[in-house]
């Protein structure tokens, strides 16, 4: 007994490590460039469902999908009424795995683990490091598929455990239950419905047991996404709220088709699957396709409609709105200096942004509307639209650049990653500002660090705007060294005269570093401004 527990646990182990190895690897291998493939594919509804077959069969998660979607969703990369045949179709797409379960493969199984393993041991090639871990993680999958069916067998022959089955054998709601709760807590519908089909191969479950566990697996995967997608907003809620309806539709839609069947002698999916297949496996896994198919045939048929509702249920929200790219297109990198101006263009829509950080600052302002954006909700989306402007340098510098070409995108980079570091000092200083208190001694000090960023932040706006010599030559000496002018700032504040707290005092000192920080990087940033690109441009 111990040992029949032993290898159907070992096989458990090792199939869900498969599982995780092949998630894991591709959410690695899904970056911008994986995201902007499926963008450009997705302009018709054919293409958007072919994309999501594909994508549903390799990924075999469709809650991995319907978040890296959602990512996309919010960068603007693709709409939620484009993204909905995705999804439907990744749906059917993972029946792949249940299909590729119950054929006999032991000898490819073994082939597969023995090449990936040796891959994945010696880091070869390094640069499909991901899908060797794919191809790894699917030998695993199949390999503990075999454990459990070989350990779960010997079950049978004890008479208490005949007894239980005999006992549970009618309770097809129990089989809902559980199908529901296991797939909740592997968060897989399809690994699920397969170690099921396993158990029932292996006699464990009766057949209508198993169909009630199937549709069971498929509700527990839509309850996660509907747990993990619980504080979402706008957009991104529509889109994990339309996966969690498919498979509530297709309960909706088998439940009552499978009582009836039972009770009436209605002739529906059993009789079906029957009659397309004689192995009770390949029978098993017929349901499983069916009922994702089914319910999305349906759904299919109300696209427009479902995509109006979910506008109105979950407006996009204005940080949504915020997150995205303004100028840049998914087929900027295929022109280099056009791609490059573009990104000009972002970056001073960025900075344009900074100003408004300042208000929550500033003591005795006049009430914000209640439509505001948060400043935690600004910060959120100027990350947003740099980390999509940082992602599409790399798509630059895969490309044959001219040595100017080249010498522009440094300089552009590095421009970017003075403007992410200045946002983030003025974001932790107002930040520090908004929740501190302090006593009137040290209020003109404030007031001078908080209006004074403010300006030398306009002034920047400017210089990076026109270019010109005169706004970078002001913004150069706005920006000057005035350590020795800080310093003595400090001492009068910071002295035991002052008649300060400590925590204000330390307050005071920590601002004064990320004011002067910010100065440098502003001062950093006119020099990169006024920086020569080619040899014609540093002899004018």
């Amino acid at each position: 007994m111990l040992l029949i527990f032993a290898n159907f646990l070992a096989g458990l182990g090792l199939f869900f490590t498969g599982v995780s190895l092949v998630s894991r690897n591709f959410r690695h291998m899904s970056g911008r460039r994986f995201r902007l493939a499926i963008a450009r594919w997705t302009d018709r509804d054919w293409q958007s469902s072919g994309m999501g077959l594909v994508a549903g069969a390799v990924l075999q998660s469709t809650s991995a999908l319907t978040f890296i979607i959602i990512g996309m969703i919010s960068s603007g990369l693709i709409t939620v009424r484009r993204a909905l045949p995705i999804i439907v179709w990744a749906n059917i797409g993972v029946s792949a795995l249940v299909f590729l379960a119950v054929l006999d493969i032991d000898l490819l199984v073994l082939f597969l683990l023995g090449v990936a393993g040796l891959g994945y041991a010696f880091n070869k090639p390094a640069q499909y490091a991901s899908l060797v871990g794919v191809l790894l993680g699917i030998g695993l999958l199949f390999l503990g598929l075999g454990m459990m069916q070989s350990g779960a067998a010997p079950l049978r022959e004890f008479a208490w455990f005949e007894a239980v089955l005999l006992h549970t054998r009618n309770s097809y709601f129990l089989g809902f239950l559980i199908g529901a709760v296991f797939s909740i807590l592997t968060q897989s519908a399809a690994a699920t419905s397969i170690v099921a089909i396993t158990m029932t191969a292996a006699g464990l479950f009766t057949f209508e047991q198993t169909m009630m566990i199937i549709y069971g697996t498929n509700v527990g995967s839509s309850i996660m996404t509907a747990f993990l997608s619980a504080g979402m907003k706008g957009t991104s809620k529509q889109f994990a709220a339309f996966q969690v309806g498919f498979n509530f539709t297709g309960a909706l839609l088998f439940v009552p088709l499978f009582y009836a069947e039972q009770t009436l002698g209605i002739p529906l999916i059993k009789a079906l699957v029957h009659g397309v297949s004689s192995t009770l496996e390949q029978q098993m896994a017929f349901v499983y396709l069916f009922f994702n198919l089914f319910a999305g045939l349906v759904l299919m048929l109300l696209y427009a409609p479902i995509a109006s509702v979910l506008c109105r249920v979950w407006p996009p929200t204005d940080e949504e709105d915020a997150s995205k790219m303004a100028f840049i297109h998914d087929q900027a990198h295929l022109y280099p200096e056009s791609a490059l101006d573009l990104i000009h263009r972002e970056q001073l829509r960025l900075m344009k942004r900074l100003p408004a950080y300042m208000a929550p600052a500033r003591k005795g302002r006049m009430p914000e509307a209640a439509d505001t954006p948060s400043l935690e909700s600004r910060h959120r989306a100027f990350c947003a639209v740099a980390a999509e402007v940082q992602a599409c340098f790399g798509e630059l510098v895969d490309q044959s650049l001219d040595s100017t070409t080249s010498a522009r995108l440094l300089n552009t980079q590095n421009r970017l990653s003075l403007i992410q570091s200045i946002e983030e000092n003025v974001f932790l200083m107002v930040s520090t500002l908004e929740t501190s208190a302090f006593e009137e001694g040290a209020t003109p000090l404030v007031h001078g660090i908080v209006e004074g960023l403010d300006a030398l932040l306009l002034t920047a706006i400017d210089a990076l705007e026109s270019g010109e010599a005169m706004d970078l030559d002001l913004l150069r000496s706005a920006t000057e060294d005035r350590g020795d002018t800080m310093e003595r700032i400090r001492k009068v504040y910071l002295y035991s005269e002052s008649g300060l707290e400590l925590q204000a005092k330390t307050t005071l000192l920590y601002i004064t570093g990320l004011f002067e920080r910010s100065v440098w990087m502003l001062n950093r940033l006119s020099s990169l401004l006024a920086q020569p690109l080619s040899p014609k441009a540093a002899e004018t």
